[in-house]
């Protein structure tokens, strides 16, 4: 029995037509998306060209057309090709060196999941996440996500939150000075020892997003060198508090995100390295920034609900820590970020909303095992609020640097 096979020649052509107006398409897209960037980035603008922004959805909403922003959406899911070129310029990038970045980039490409992220971004997501949950379970002892529809925190994408150990509290908290350090070393694995000369500077403060300011400064997507309103201010206090009660701070104002926003993680790790050559005991590193929510998210009003405690009487901007599932030692980085949680929900039950495990990036946590980034507030916060923020949490950084000391 013969069967006939049509000529699908003229279907190939129009499928070969379809694809390449695709392609040709959103590189343009991406072409003139980095040319409006780039056309901004000048001296006389350098806040303005450093954050109109890194946070995607704000920048699709503020200089994209819904148009564009859909058919981009579209093309860096379906083709490997246009993701390199978006991510290339606009994830965040820990990595100074250009060798490194080569080698990265060649490892995500040539790898399995790699191409099936270029290619079906949805089956990845469900890839990148079971690893990371299951990486946290068994080699971390992390508590289970909770998938709960009434949690507090939601789960976007790949990024995956580790909530608080105790019960989030609405109500006014009455802070606690007298904590049950056996009680939480029951709970999880401690840190290393903090190993240092209590006669030299050893803890380093500094800010790799050093414009991230507060409510009322709102312009360029609340990003200014107005310091007063900035996390500098928010670093200025912590270094205070955490001196009068006897640390050796070090704190750096400098502006890691000018003039570009894309190499602030390689400026801050020069930063870094330079601090630790001149003084080795700085082992304790900080980085203070506040959280970014476009007025837009799907969980803004849980964002919201959640950006305020109130403590003793006082509305108090919260906080989460932030861990880059890439650093080389992360287990300890976790460790750390999971201690301070727990020592902060026995002083302040519900002023810490978690920890959030980003699923790129080094966040140059590997410079040190007691390395923390720490985002205090929002810009749903007012600059009081997140400066009340700023004691309380000085008052929980001086009980965990204390107890391992």
């Amino acid at each position: 029995m013969y069967y006939r096979v049509k000529d699908r020649g003229t279907l190939y052509i129009i499928i070969g037509v379809v694809c390449l107006l695709s392609f040709f398409g959103g590189y343009t897209i991406i072409s003139n998306f980095v040319f409006f960037h780039s056309s901004i980035d000048d001296n006389s603008q350098k806040v303005a060209a450093a954050f109109t922004n890194e946070k995607l959805y704000m920048e699709y909403n503020r200089h994209i057309n819904i148009k564009e922003k859909t058919l981009l959406k579209v093309m860096t899911n379906t083709s490997a090709y246009i993701d390199y070129l978006y991510n290339k310029d606009y994830r965040q990038n820990s990595e100074g060196n250009i060798a490194q970045n080569i080698l990265s980039t060649a490892k995500e490409i040539l790898s399995f999941r790699g191409y099936i992220k270029a290619q079906l971004p949805a089956v990845a997501n469900v890839i990148n996440y079971k690893e990371v949950v299951d990486v946290q379970q068994e080699e971390h002892q992390v508590p289970p996500i909770n998938d709960d529809e009434n949690s507090n925190i939601p789960i976007i994408g790949d990024i995956i939150f580790i909530d608080p150990f105790v019960e989030n509290q609405q109500e006014n908290i009455k802070g606690q000075d007298n904590i049950d350090f056996g009680k939480i070393k029951e709970n999880i694995e401690y840190p290393s020892k903090l190993k240092v000369d209590k006669n030299k500077p050893y803890i380093l403060i500094y800010h790799t997003h050093a414009t991230e300011v507060y409510n009322p400064i709102t312009e360029d997507n609340w990003h200014s060198t107005k310091k007063e309103y900035s996390v500098i201010t928010i670093g200025n206090i912590i270094t205070d508090i955490l001196s009068q009660k006897g640390h050796k701070v070090k704190h750096i104002e400098k502006y890691h995100d000018i003039p570009s926003f894309n190499k602030s993680y390689a400026r801050s790790l020069e930063t870094i390295k330079g601090e630790i050559n001149k003084e080795s005991n700085l082992k304790l590193l900080i980085d203070i920034h506040r959280d970014g929510i476009a007025s837009n998210a799907a969980y803004i009003d849980k964002a919201r609900k959640n950006a305020l405690i109130n403590i003793d009487g006082k509305d108090v901007a919260t906080f989460r820590l932030v861990v880059g599932n890439d650093t080389p030692n992360r287990k300890e980085v976790l460790k750390f970020a999971k201690y301070i949680m727990a020592v902060s929900d026995s002083m302040y039950p519900g002023f810490c909303k978690g920890i959030v495990i980003k699923p790129y990036g080094k966040y140059n946590q590997y410079m040190s095992n007691h390395a923390t980034l720490l985002e205090i507030g929002s810009n749903l916060n007012s600059i009081e609020e997140a400066k009340l923020s700023a004691k309380y949490i000085a008052n929980v950084l001086n009980k965990a640097i204390n107890n391992i000391k």
